[in-house]
């Protein structure tokens, strides 16, 4: 939830960015939030660490995908 005195930083790129009193918190286009960093952070380390989080998040996807897949190969007896 964002504060009251809360202030958007713009130029943040796929996710929005609101510097509250104590942090910066960076919400998807759902208003999930994604991570938080301290506030003297700018919107282009912001960028970064956005371009991070989502690389990762893909990489983590992309390995649960393939772990799955072969434990389905496994469990019908599927060899390759």
């Amino acid at each position: 939830m964002v504060d009251d005195e809360a202030t958007v930083i713009e130029g943040a790129v796929g996710g929005t960015a609101w510097r509250e009193s104590l942090r910066v918190t960076v919400y998807d286009e759902d208003g999930e939030t994604l991570f938080s960093l301290p506030t003297n952070w700018t919107a282009d380390q912001i960028n970064i660490a956005l371009r991070i989080y989502r690389k990762a998040l893909g990489l983590g996807v992309e390995i649960g995908e393939r772990s799955m897949q072969s434990k389905v190969r496994s469990l019908l007896g599927i060899t390759q």
